[in-house]
């Protein structure tokens, strides 16, 4: 019995994970696998370590989506703020800051889609055990040692494109500082972890937007692969970009539109 619950947890980051590697491929494409085949090992480490805590987070203080939204900004913050060339320091600058770029890639890539509807799909798959043991303090330094490391490494693969500025670090620090802030605010008390696990309820629009999603994904990255480029640091496939930005603003739209009607939190 042991043995399930740890599997169980295990398998919900997996299945994460594994939608995440899938959604950069869908604009990296077959061409960027083949070209770069160690780099799905180095993603792979990201975000497996970042949805380990983001579970542990999760199971710990009972946390709905909306908790979830901060708590992955501010991961994306500190995943940009170690990767400058990633965009966020590169021209046009506004107080040191691509603001399009950060805004942009933290509210419609990494916190809605890529974090809430990735667990949404990975707890449809397989139901989180709420009864999991929790991460240790150095169960957590592990986590964030991997991310922060594997993250500055891809400096040494990334063309030096990014002004960094000491205004730029200063207003960064400064979000990481205020988006933590705002979730130690928000996020319920460790006392939460006593009280009855929250239900899984499966809703029909978000099976439909999972599956897809992960056909979008895919065909994506087989057929839009015919004008590989840099996008700023990041090798990608410039039609499935401008199609992505397209796909995943209708996407975050209809979540929205479906959170403000509904009034019910997406399952994660």
């Amino acid at each position: 019995m042991r043995n399930f619950k740890i599997s169980s947890r295990w398998k919900v980051i997996l299945l994460v994970t594994l939608f995440n590697l899938l959604a950069e491929y869908s604009l990296r494409g077959i061409n960027g696998l083949i070209a770069r085949p160690e780099l799905p090992f180095f993603l792979f480490l990201i975000y497996f370590s970042y949805f380990t805590m983001i579970e542990d987070l999760i199971v710990r203080y009972r946390l709905k989506d909306y908790h979830v939204i901060v708590a992955a900004f501010f991961f994306a913050l500190l995943f940009q703020f170690l990767f400058p060339q990633g965009g966020v320091f590169v021209p046009p600058l506004t107080l040191g800051i691509n603001w399009s770029v950060l805004l942009f890639v933290n509210l419609i890539f990494w916190c809605p889609i890529q974090t809430v509807m990735g667990l949404y799909l990975a707890n449809r798959i397989t139901p989180r055990d709420w009864s999991h043991s929790l991460l240790s303090k150095f169960d957590w330094i592990i986590c964030l040692v991997v991310f922060v490391f594997i993250t500055l490494g891809f400096r040494f693969y990334a063309r030096n494109i990014a002004q960094v500025t000491p205004l730029g670090i200063v207003v960064m620090i400064g979000l990481m500082v205020a988006t933590l802030a705002i979730f130690i605010k928000i996020h319920p008390g460790p006392e939460e972890r006593f009280l009855s696990a929250p239900e899984f309820k499966k809703v029909r629009l978000l099976d439909y937007i999972c599956i897809f999603l992960i056909a979008f994904f895919f065909l994506s990255a087989i057929f839009l692969t015919g004008d590989s480029t840099f996008i700023y640091a990041h090798p990608l496939n410039r039609t499935a970009l401008q199609v992505g930005i397209i796909v995943s603003t209708i996407v975050v739209l209809i979540m929205l539109i479906y959170r403000l009607y509904s009034r019910k939190p997406i399952p994660v």
